[in-house]
């Protein structure tokens, strides 16, 4: 087995985020977390940082800034705010990537983890569904992966494979051209 693989969680105080920390400490010999963030949840992020011990945590939403920099004051970890600043998080060199912010809200720091090429575990259906061509043709270029992390995701991802496979080469130019049973 290959040693110890460092993760960042995106919506870390999130019921994905959740699951995802519950492995760790489950596996605390095989994953170590880099980078937390969350929304709103300043009380919930500290405690996380105080548990895991991470380099770096954002809060996106900078309403209780100040209240999360004294409930971490002790720890040695980086703290910043705002959409762009917990994009930057999601784009720091890691194993793993796991995406769980809910909604378009997720849609930045899954596309600045993909731009840098990153291993994104993803549960965000709105990125894909909003702006799946986006994403998927920036992880082709940059050489990122991406992983369904939900039932939802593995099942529409199964569903872009099977359509990948319904399609032709023309052997007269060389170009895929996608097949139809309708």
């Amino acid at each position: 087995m290959a040693g110890v693989k460092q993760i960042t969680v995106l919506g870390a105080t999130g019921s994905i985020g959740q699951s995802s920390l519950a492995l760790v400490r489950q596996h605390p010999d095989r994953f170590v977390v880099h980078g937390l963030v969350a929304g709103k949840d300043f009380n919930r992020l500290a405690a996380l940082a105080h548990e895991f011990k991470p380099k770096i945590i954002g809060i996106h939403d900078q309403t209780n800034l100040s209240a999360l920099k004294e409930l971490i004051s002790t720890l040695d970890c980086q703290l910043v705010a705002g959409e762009a600043a917990c994009s930057e998080i999601a784009a720091m060199p890691v194993d793993l990537v796991i995406a769980g912010i809910s909604g378009l809200a997720g849609l930045p720091s899954v596309m600045a983890a993909v731009r840098v090429g990153q291993t994104v575990a993803i549960a965000n259906k709105e990125s894909l569904v909003s702006a799946g061509a986006v994403v998927t043709r920036q992880a082709i270029l940059s050489g990122a992966h991406i992983l369904p992390i939900d039932s939802e995701h593995n099942a529409v991802f199964q569903c872009w494979n099977g359509w990948k496979g319904h399609q032709s080469t023309d052997k007269a130019n060389g170009k895929m051209t996608e097949l139809s049973h309708i």
